[in-house]
């Protein structure tokens, strides 16, 4: 698997064989692949809008969605180009560990 930036995009590729090997490693779930291509063009239809988890606010996030926040957290951690902004004091002198936002 490479990544790379082209032209304005981020391109991923990504080896049909070693993907394929990854989607059925899984001991616990005994998965065998039965039709090549439909799985592959299934994979490739849902790669961006696989449901990964509901948010707290009932909205469906996408694996996509999680990954592109875990690179954004990652690089902000490690100062790559990402800056976390800092978390405001509440100005009403309450406890910001208790502050309810009011």
């Amino acid at each position: 698997m490479t990544a790379y930036r082209r032209d304005g995009k981020i391109v991923l590729e990504i080896d049909e064989q070693q993907f394929l090997h990854d989607a059925t490693k899984r001991e616990s779930d005994s998965l065998t692949i039965t039709e090549r291509e439909r799985f592959l063009q299934f994979a490739v239809d849902n790669m961006f809008t696989l449901t990964h988890d509901v948010d707290e606010i009932d909205q469906r996030a996408s694996w996509w969605l999680r990954l592109s926040q875990a690179l954004g957290n990652a690089a902000a951690s490690m100062d790559r180009g990402v800056h976390r902004a800092e978390e405001r004091s509440p100005t009403c002198g309450c406890d910001p560990e208790l502050h309810d936002g009011g």
